[in-house]
């Protein structure tokens, strides 16, 4: 199971989780927003409806941005303690249009995938655990590379290589 967060510009992989295990969505989103708010600055945070939560709406907020959480038919407008879940409920809602649009920035996450899986095929070859999760990570650092040259040379990006 990979959990990533995936940039909207160059859908450049910025945090990665790899995990034979399944679950902990929440915990692993959550620590993504902690790392990723180092070294960008975020503006809005989509993400699928496995993420759902108050908490994670809490976190997102947290950092200054804007969550974006598909719904589901029988979320409720209440706030429980989170004015950012208000605030999202409400503009799906009331701007659906506008709502959808901010949500759908979420499908950089599918494209990436996409995008890795035909560079480096769909599925993972190795029997261990601990080399499923390695041979997953170096298929994302791959991708990586590629995206990083093609946006050194359509957008004139500098890499820059931290310690």
């Amino acid at each position: 199971m990979a959990h990533m967060t995936v940039g909207t510009k160059l859908k450049a992989a910025v945090a990665l989780d790899v995990r034979t295990d399944r679950g902990a969505h929440n915990e692993v989103l959550r620590e993504h927003i902690k790392e990723v708010t180092k070294s960008f600055e975020i503006k809005e945070w989509s993400m699928d409806r496995a993420y759902l939560s108050r908490e994670n709406c809490n976190a997102v907020a947290a950092v200054g941005a804007e969550p974006w959480i598909k719904l589901k038919s029988n979320t409720t407008a209440k706030t429980k303690g989170s004015p950012a879940w208000r605030r999202m409920v409400l503009e799906f809602r009331q701007n659906p249009e506008v709502a959808k649009r901010k949500y759908h920035r979420r499908s950089a996450v599918e494209s990436a995938i996409s995008a890795k899986k035909r560079k480096f095929g769909s599925f993972v070859r190795a029997k261990k655990d601990t080399s499923k999760e390695n041979e997953e990570t170096l298929g994302w650092i791959g991708y990586n590379f590629g995206v990083l040259c093609r946006g050194a040379h359509e957008f004139g990006l500098k890499p820059h290589f931290a310690n």
